[in-house]
């Protein structure tokens, strides 16, 4: 180590060598196999829960036959939300069990009483539908995408709990924990994510479309759902309570898009 204009600069060490790099070469090609499957599983669940996620959302503008039209790279761009949460509660349950040996108690607790504050909320929202409360809708529907992750979570780590028992079996309660994970996290989450989210697409004052123009119709209230190739499919937004219409059309016809 020297110093340079004040400066202290680390010199360069090698340590690389032949001898070393085959060896982690070696030990490279060794777990690539595993890292492949795990990636494959990975990509296969994301896929799963952004084609239920997309569905979810374009079934709120009447129009689930757009899904049959993304890309798979488009679908998994759906998933990043629901993945992102899932595996966030995960991996702090995961560690808080290892750091706090009354976690479980914790773990009991959401599996026990969750499902009836689920049902609660979920009856809530519905009637919420009804209503011009958006602000209360939005709140309750946030609470439900939290419940939801936490219950799978819990499942999980109740899994690896019952997995600590040399004499584990798979028995009909554990296949019952396998369901709490796939439906909920897996089903539950992306789905109310999605219509959530046509939601509040649908309503024209909070709507992230974008805004677009057509020649052959001045109105102000069209926004572009999608987009494929020269195609345009645009909506007519008057109030989130509605259904809106789908017009598809040629990208000659656009005027602007905002």
């Amino acid at each position: 180590m020297k110093k340079l204009e004040n400066k202290t600069v680390i010199e360069p060490v090698e340590i690389i060598s032949e001898k070393g790099l085959t060896n982690a070469l070696d030990r490279f090609f060794k777990i690539l196999p595993s890292m492949i499957s795990i990636l494959i599983g990975f990509s296969t669940f994301a896929y799963i829960i952004g084609w239920i996620h997309a569905k979810s959302y374009y079934n709120g503008f009447n129009a689930s036959w757009i899904v049959s039209e993304l890309s798979n790279f488009e679908i998994l761009t759906f998933s990043w939300l629901s993945l992102s949460q899932l595996i966030f509660f995960i991996y702090l349950g995961i560690t808080d069990l290892m750091v706090n040996k009354n976690r479980y108690k914790t773990t009991f607790f959401i599996l026990n009483y969750g499902p009836y504050l689920i049902i609660v909320l979920y009856a809530t929202d519905l009637l919420l539908d009804y209503t011009q409360l958006t602000t209360l809708k939005n709140i309750v529907g946030g609470f439900l995408h939290i419940l939801f992750t936490l219950f799978t979570a819990a499942s999980f780590e109740l899994l690896l709990i019952n997995l600590q028992n040399k004499d584990f079996k798979w028995e009909l309660m554990n296949i019952y924990i396998i369901y709490g994970i796939v439906v909920f996290g897996f089903y539950f989450l992306p789905t109310k994510i999605g219509s959530d989210e046509s939601w509040r697409d649908k309503d024209i004052n909070k709507s992230k479309l974008s805004k677009i123009c057509i020649y052959e119709d001045d109105r102000n209230n069209l926004r572009l759902l999608k987009s494929s190739g020269e195609l345009f499919y645009i909506v007519a937004l008057d109030s989130n309570k509605a259904m809106p219409k789908i017009k598809v059309v040629d990208y000659k016809q656009i005027k602007t898009i905002e």
